[in-house]
């Protein structure tokens, strides 16, 4: 990190691959899972816009913004929607989401491995 070793092209290559391992480690869509897996309220914008000013001080683009984890966010929810077929629906009780469970469990079946299982036994029958 002196600069001395090969010209100082040796702490340019290290500060390069730690740029590199930085930017793959915070990627918006492990972002968007993180935020999904944490308590409510856990990882929001703050947090993200925190982690960016310690992590990426010098604005090297080593942590992505808000605006990109959200766009993932809704590239990932999108994507949900086609595959379970859920949508978020307004109440007076606030935002509710209704899936279509027959989907949503094929899915898991198939996730699982057992839906060429659940699909070649009757209801009758167990082995």
């Amino acid at each position: 990190m002196s600069g001395k070793l090969l010209q100082g092209e040796a702490a340019n290559v290290l500060l390069d691959v730690v740029k590199q391992y930085i930017s793959n480690l915070f990627r918006p869509w492990k972002l968007v899972k993180a935020g999904d897996v944490s308590s409510v309220g856990g990882l929001k914008t703050t947090t993200i816009n925190a982690l960016r000013t310690v992590i990426d001080a010098k604005g090297e683009g080593l942590f992505p913004s808000p605006a990109t984890v959200n766009m993932s966010r809704a590239l990932l929810d999108t994507y949900g929607s086609q595959v379970v077929v859920f949508y978020r629906q307004d109440t007076k009780y606030g935002k509710v989401y209704q899936l279509n469970y027959e989907k949503a469990f094929r899915l898991l079946l198939k996730l699982c491995g057992l839906y060429e299982y659940a699909q070649n036994t009757s209801s009758g029958t167990h082995s």
